[in-house]
């Protein structure tokens, strides 16, 4: 496995508390993810922020989207925040002003004549969206893997949030994430991302959060429908 490391920046898209507006990427990545993932977070702690407060999940129900069927966790609390036909997103909030998002995304790359290629267009594209004004990316690291017999990006970072933190809960300074990119089986030009990330006022990530987050992927199946 090869590892690198340069600005690793998140599949993205605007949002106002799980009213998504979603947009298929299509001759270039989608920018402002951070964004996204902030508003899940605003959500998923400040639930009087969304009109009518996103649902309950049953411990381990299932969510199927394009390419992959998801399970929430087996514990109880988490809040459904989005599901749509290319995005899963789960969300829990826990004690010390933290919470924690589990999110499934499907977007399009393009048609690339390898793996190495289809990653580096990805990296690369993503390199040019990034919101250094907003998020400091503090460390990030990425290797090559397969998931379920797929090629796949293994990624981790963390970032510090830069400005407009009046609007984020107390505490709320750093977003860690890990997770997974990887080439979907339903189309060979798109790829499905597996993520857990976390808001904290430590720019650590918990090892009983990893391993949420291993157990989370872990009963993600990739499929070939829509």
């Amino acid at each position: 496995m090869s590892q690198h490391n340069r600005t690793f920046n998140f599949p993205p898209s605007g949002i106002q508390c799980y009213n998504y507006g979603y947009r298929a990427v299509s001759h270039k990545l989608h920018k402002n993810v951070m964004m996204r993932y902030v508003s899940f977070l605003i959500c998923a702690i400040v639930l009087t922020g969304c009109a009518s407060g996103p649902p309950k999940v049953q411990p381990g129900e299932q969510f199927a989207q394009k390419g992959a069927v998801v399970s929430a966790p087996s514990d109880s609390g988490w809040l459904l925040l989005e599901h749509t036909e290319e995005s899963i997103a789960l969300a829990r909030p826990y004690p010390e002003q933290e919470s924690v998002v589990l999110n499934t995304y499907y977007f399009w790359i393009g048609e690339t004549v390898s793996d190495d290629v289809f990653f580096e267009k990805l990296i690369e594209g993503r390199k040019q969206v990034g919101d250094e004004k907003r998020f400091n990316q503090l460390d990030v690291s990425y290797q090559n893997t397969t998931f379920q017999e797929q090629s796949c990006l293994k990624y981790e970072g963390v970032a510090e949030y830069q400005q407009n933190t009046d609007k984020l809960p107390a505490g709320s300074a750093y977003f860690t994430n890990r997770g997974y990119i990887c080439r979907s089986k339903l189309d060979n030009a798109s790829a499905i991302l597996m993520e857990i990330s976390m808001r904290s006022a430590s720019p650590e990530m918990p090892e009983q959060t990893i391993a949420l987050g291993e157990r989370f992927f872990s009963n993600i199946r990739l499929t070939e429908t829509q």
